[in-house]
Formats: structure tokens, sequence, C-alpha cells
């Protein structure tokens, strides 16, 4: 009798690990994310700040391959802003008054935010 309670238990413990698991994995992640470069090369350490009117706030810093990604607690419109004063010397933003732009993402949704920098291209 012992063996059966123990074997019951631990099916439903495992059953209720995998609903559990499942619950998990069906919660969508949202992320905003972009590359900041420089002709073809990334520029790192560039601070991007993402925020929404809810009070959410959060920075990435741009990796040695100019990437930076934050994620975002849920669906909604977000103000993504790149700190222009962290762009080193002789980078600069192609369009100087496009700091900030507005997106809005969708559960499970990633969006991309390009900051073009350097001159515009020659047609």
């Amino acid at each position: 009798m012992r063996r059966l309670l123990l074997g019951i238990s631990a099916v439903a413990l495992a059953l209720w690990a995998l609903l559990m698991g499942g619950s998990a994995a069906m919660a969508a992640d949202q992320t905003i994310g972009g590359v900041i470069k420089n002709g073809q090369e990334g520029v790192p350490g560039v601070t991007v700040n993402v925020s929404d009117e809810a009070g959410f706030v959060e920075n990435a810093i741009s990796d040695e391959t100019g990437r930076w990604a934050v994620e975002v607690p849920e669906a909604g419109t977000y103000t993504v802003l790149i700190e222009t004063d962290t762009l080193p010397a002789g980078v600069t933003l192609r369009d100087p008054d496009r700091t900030s732009v507005q997106v809005t993402v969708q559960a499970g949704q990633s969006k991309s935010v390009l900051f073009p920098t350097g001159d515009a291209p020659v047609s």
C-alpha cells in the first residue's frame, strides 16, 4: 500500500511539474534590441534606454559587436532612446534629431530598433 501511495505521489508530482513547466514555456518573452554600427564595424559601449509610461526603465550597453537587447515585461509601447553622449568620438547619428523612437511589441515578439550612424549613402 505504501509503495502504491508513493507511486501515485510521484506521478502526481511529475504531472504537476510538467504542467508548470508548460505554463512557463507559454509565458512569452518580449525583446527590443538592435545593432549599432559605424560603417561595417559594431560600436561597443553605447547606452540605449528602454522605457514605458508604466514606469519600466532598463538600460542596455552595446557589446563589442554593437549588439544590445532589453527584455521587456509585457506587450505594449516602449520608448527607445540612444544616449548620444556615450557614442565614441567621431561617431554621430545620421539624423541627430532621431535619438528616440517608439515601438509597439506584441506578446512573444522581438523588435529591432536601428540608430543609423555616419553619412547617408549616396544614391
